[in-house]
């Protein structure tokens, strides 16, 4: 969710529909209980692009991210990450941004050594006498009541097992070692870019609030010693005999089950 689009999203999550002891309250319970089909911010615009000619600065951002964006023919390029964090917020932007460090290079490697991988298959002496059906030898039954099989029966697991155990994996595995160090110091130096470029350095995540239907039960406020915010509160005497009622519905399933 954006950053702009908090607070009207508390004051929606917060509203009363009915009454307080039923804790009816919030407008996801309220789609939770088909009053509503979905809930969610308006977008800003269509996403599709025009018939005609449009200038780039005249279309919005959604069009503007699904053209440059949301699209598999954008895969190779960089990621327009300003546009992305205008409109979901720094913190989705942030997540792409990972994203993209954490995928290119690593998955780049990793296709040449799969196929690299597959063009040996035929250069693997073990899979290719597993799979000779002509000189095939007889294995022993897996169980009593079971007949002998064909050693070539086990063919493909031969070759599946090659393509993921042989020396370019072993050499990709010693890539990965030493380019997550390489990727924890380049990522340090990538969010500081980016947290400098989007003014984000003093930036403190919001302190999540209570479930709206676990305040709308509590019995009394307290002021938490941390936050020195009031809060609900259940007192312990409520809460032991919440606990001591899920344990016993808990306590009979299970013993209802082991009887079956």
């Amino acid at each position: 969710m954006c950053e702009q689009h908090k607070p009207p999203y508390e004051i929606l999550q917060n509203s009363y529909y009915g009454t307080r002891s039923r804790a009816e309250i919030g407008v996801n319970r309220m789609v939770q209980e088909k009053y509503f089909t979905a809930a969610y911010p308006p977008h800003d615009g269509p996403y599709q692009l025009p018939e005609y000619y449009v200038p780039e600065e005249h279309l919005n951002a959604r069009q503007i991210l699904y053209k440059y964006w949301a699209s598999w023919g954008m895969w190779y390029k960089y990621q327009p990450l300003d546009h992305v964090r205008e409109y979901f917020g720094e913190k989705i932007a942030i997540y792409f941004a990972v994203l993209h460090c954490l995928a290119v290079t690593r998955a780049i490697v990793g296709l040449i050594v799969f196929t690299l991988s597959v063009k040996s298959l035929n250069a693997n002496p073990v899979a290719q006498q597993v799979c000779d059906e002509e000189h095939s030898f007889d294995m022993c039954p897996l169980c009593d009541a079971c007949g002998t099989w064909k050693l070539s029966e086990n063919c493909l697991n031969s070759w599946l097992a090659y393509l993921f155990d042989n020396g370019y994996t072993v050499f990709f595995a010693v890539f990965v070692s030493f380019w997550s160090v390489l990727f924890l110091e380049y990522w340090k130096r990538t969010s500081a870019v980016l947290a400098h470029h989007w003014d984000v350095f003093d930036f403190a995540p919001l302190e999540e609030n209570p479930r709206p239907q676990y305040a709308a039960l509590s019995t009394e406020m307290r002021k938490n010693p941390i936050t020195n915010q009031l809060e609900p509160y259940f007192p312990a005497r409520i809460r032991t005999a919440r606990m001591i009622s899920g344990i016993s519905v808990l306590f009979m399933m299970v013993r209802e089950n082991h009887s079956k």
